[in-house]
């Protein structure tokens, strides 16, 4: 890793956090920093610190002495995938404004996938033969696909930052089998509502199925949220283990408010704070977990089991929104914008057409006027053909 850290007692006694820090600037020069830190320090406040002082020193750019070094040598400077990714980790998320939860994502699949089989090569030497290896993994294809989206975006960013001397080679994904997603038919989303023990139950299955929020929208939502006299929410926040941030695509939306979710709203938001989170009424929310549990429960109530023999999930709700206003016949724009869908495909995932729509659109055939003195009879052989 770029960051190495070692606790060590000197002989005077004293203890001190030794960091050492590797970076890799924009121009592809490389240097090493060491500081020491307060022995008393926990791990997590070092690396904290480490990655602030990499990312500062990365902006500031190389000194002159350095700067000076590299020149002389004229050597191209090779960098690690591992030395460029600690830089693509700190830099990347704060110019794209990505989530901590894509961060989170990114950081895992590093130190899972792309560390161990990347780790000590050269940038410039992952081709094509990389990708391969990452779709030819014992895993979903759905998450084959996520890891290679990410290897060619960081490829892509070191072409762009001068690290890599080629642009990324050209990939196919892996196949995915299309599956319908799992929704709740209006019969069982009314048994839901039916079955929520408390307004806080209850709020949690509108917002979902009558407003088309994710969970962490779900969880961010907030009073001044609620515009009460236009009936409208404004979704531009969402949260992740507890931290606000932007929304799954970065844009926010305004949604109406249908009628029996307004009259659970008020309800909830009476005596409460601008400031305070819908589902909790306090400036604390709930947590994810807390969360799910409370899908459960509505769902063991519905089924008649128990909650440990439910999956409590919630994003049934917002696939149950979505399907609902296409099979009304409510225009698909008109659905993507008001589910947030970053593309047109996302939405089209509910357009899947029932045996019932086909047996309909046959039916249309019965309806149509051929004419009075038409004659659709086909004839019995080829010699009554005139």
């Amino acid at each position: 890793m770029a960051i190495n850290l070692n606790r060590r007692t000197y002989q005077n006694g004293k203890t001190y956090w030794v960091v050492s820090i590797s970076l890799t600037y924009p121009d592809g020069q490389r240097a090493r920093k060491r500081a020491n830190r307060p022995g008393d320090w926990s791990r997590a406040r070092v690396t904290k610190w480490a990655r602030q002082r990499e990312a500062f020193l990365i902006q500031q750019g190389p000194d002159r002495k350095e700067a000076k070094k590299n020149r002389t040598t004229g050597q191209k400077i090779k960098t690690t995938f591992l030395e460029f990714v600690a830089r693509f980790l700190v830099e990347y998320p704060q110019l794209r404004g990505l989530r901590a939860s894509t961060v989170h994502r990114y950081r895992t699949h590093v130190a899972r996938f792309f560390g161990p089989m990347f780790g000590a090569l050269d940038v410039d030497s992952i081709d094509s033969a990389a990708f391969r290896k990452l779709a030819a993994l014992d895993l979903a294809p759905g998450t084959r696909n996520v890891l290679i989206a990410e290897l060619l975006c960081m490829m892509r960013v070191a072409h762009e930052w001068e690290v890599r001397s080629l642009p990324p080679p050209k990939v196919k994904r892996v196949r995915e089998q299309e599956s319908d997603p799992h929704w709740y038919s209006p019969r069982e989303y009314a048994a839901m509502i039916a079955a929520a023990p408390t307004n806080q139950h209850e709020l949690i299955v509108l917002l979902g199925g009558d407003a088309g929020l994710r969970s962490g929208e779900i969880l961010a939502l907030k009073v001044e949220d609620v515009d009460f006299p236009a009936r409208e929410l404004f979704i531009h926040r969402s949260m992740w283990r507890g931290e606000e941030g932007p929304t799954k695509g970065g844009k926010d939306r305004r949604v109406p408010i249908s009628r029996r979710l307004y009259k659970v709203l008020r309800e909830a938001c009476v005596g409460a704070s601008r400031k305070a989170y819908v589902l909790t009424g306090t400036d604390k929310s709930l947590t994810r977990s807390q969360l799910k549990h409370r899908a459960r429960v509505v769902e063991a109530r519905a089924h008649g089991c128990t909650a440990r023999e439910c999956p409590g999930r919630v994003h049934v709700y917002r696939h149950t929104f979505c399907s609902n206003l296409v099979r009304s016949g409510v225009h698909p724009r008109a659905v993507q914008k008001l589910a947030g869908h970053s593309s047109l495909r996302q939405t089209e995932r509910y357009m899947s057409v029932s045996n019932q729509q086909l047996h309909s659109a046959i039916d249309m055939l019965d309806t149509l006027d051929l004419g009075a003195g038409a004659d659709v009879t086909q004839p019995d052989s080829p010699d009554e053909k005139t």
